[in-house]
This record gives C-alpha cells, sequence and structure tokens, in this order.
C-alpha cells in the first residue's frame, strides 16, 4: 500500500531533499524513465541511464534516504508533472522498474515485461531470450498484477497510448552490479551482465524502430 496516492500529495508532505527529477528531452522516439528510481527500487536509475545513453531522451524520479520507499507511487496514479509532459512528446515510451523476488517466484522469471506495447513486448521478450535471460510478459501471463494494461499506467502515457514496462528482479539486479545493489556505494561499478542486459533493451528497440519507421 502506497504512502502517497499522487505526486502532490508526495510534495506536499516530503521535504525537498528527500527527491529530485533529473531528465533529458532529446527529442528521440523513446523515452526510457523510471518513476521509482534512486533508493526507491535499486538499480532502476542506472539501467535507465545505461539504455538511454545519448540518443534516447530519459526521466528518473530519484528517492533519497533510508525510509525512501514510501515515495513509491503506482504507476497508475504516477502523475509528477515533467513526466507527463515528455510523454505528451514521446510517440513510444518503456518504464524500468524492480520487482521483489516474491513477484518474481510469483511470475517465474527473473524478468516481465508489461504494457500496451505488444509488438515491443515480443521483440524484447525474443531478443532477452537470446542474451541468456529468464524472461515472461503479459501476453504468455495476462493476469499478473504487472501487467500494465491499465491505458491509465503511466507507461502508456506516452503519444501512442502504447509503451512497455520492464520490471527486473532483485536476483537479477543483484548481478548487475559488483557491490551490494541496494546501497548507492554499491552500484558504482557495473557487470558484463547489466551491459548485456542494457543492451538487449536497445537492440529490441532498434529492431522495433526499423519495423515501426522504414
Amino acid at each position: 500500500m502506497d504512502n502517497y496516492k499522487y505526486f502532490e500529495d508526495l510534495r506536499n508532505n516530503e521535504p525537498d531533499t528527500s527527491f529530485d527529477i533529473a531528465f533529458k528531452d532529446r527529442k528521440s522516439h523513446f523515452l526510457i524513465f523510471s518513476p521509482h528510481a534512486g533508493g526507491i527500487e535499486q538499480g532502476t536509475s542506472e539501467i535507465c541511464l545505461q539504455i538511454a545513453g545519448n540518443t534516447f531522451s530519459h526521466y528518473l524520479f530519484n528517492g533519497y534516504g533510508n525510509n525512501c520507499k514510501i515515495l513509491h507511487i503506482t504507476s497508475t496514479n504516477f502523475d509528477e508533472p515533467i513526466l507527463l509532459g515528455l510523454l505528451t512528446e514521446h510517440q513510444y515510451a518503456i518504464s524500468i522498474h524492480g520487482m521483489t523476488n516474491d513477484l518474481k517466484i510469483e511470475v517465474d522469471a527473473d524478468i516481465y515485461l508489461g504494457g500496451l506495447n505488444i509488438t515491443l513486448i515480443g521483440i524484447t521478450t525474443k531478443v532477452l531470450r537470446e542474451t541468456q535471460f529468464e524472461t515472461t510478459n503479459n501476453i504468455e501471463k495476462p493476469k499478473s498484477r504487472l501487467s500494465g494494461k491499465d491505458p491509465g499506467n503511466v507507461t502508456n502515457k506516452c503519444l501512442s497510448g502504447a509503451g512497455m514496462q520492464v520490471e527486473i528482479s532483485e536476483d537479477l539486479r543483484s548481478k548487475f552490479f559488483k557491490g551490494d545493489f541496494k546501497k548507492k556505494t554499491g552500484r558504482k561499478e557495473v557487470t558484463e551482465t547489466f551491459k548485456r542486459f542494457c543492451d538487449a533493451i536497445g537492440q529490441s528497440i532498434t529492431i522495433y524502430e526499423k519495423g515501426a519507421y522504414n
């Protein structure tokens, strides 16, 4: 259960030092973002920035402090104005999330792909599996609470009305960093597994864009 239902509730009750917003609008077709970045769902900031690189627009809502998980606002209610504005300028969106190991057991995979962009979900599932990542999605497991099929999910508020939500288990995120991924200092150095994952998402976007724009 979230402590805050909407962003305005959070802003009115939390100090400015507990969070910040980082973004770069590169006028790309894709926006890569994490609404639960920083210490809220650890590792998602680094993953988001690596995928975006110098090519795609990005957005991070970063939480700070030992109790920053109270800053989590569920994706169907996440209404921070800067992100909503960016989404209206981008045709497609990919949101990066961290799921618990309990949810990993529930979906029986380290990665669960949700959202309404079924074509991109299919492409990404194939590429991730070819890259040796345990992956499932809302096509194969449509009843998951992570399905992201609600049009009100912030992932789907891009211009096309169909984004992709990427949920990554704690187990897998722990393999992305050389230190303890739950600590900021532990995420300073990334592993080859991290790079392989982010490259796979980038490859999936390239395949999708070739089909969409050629």
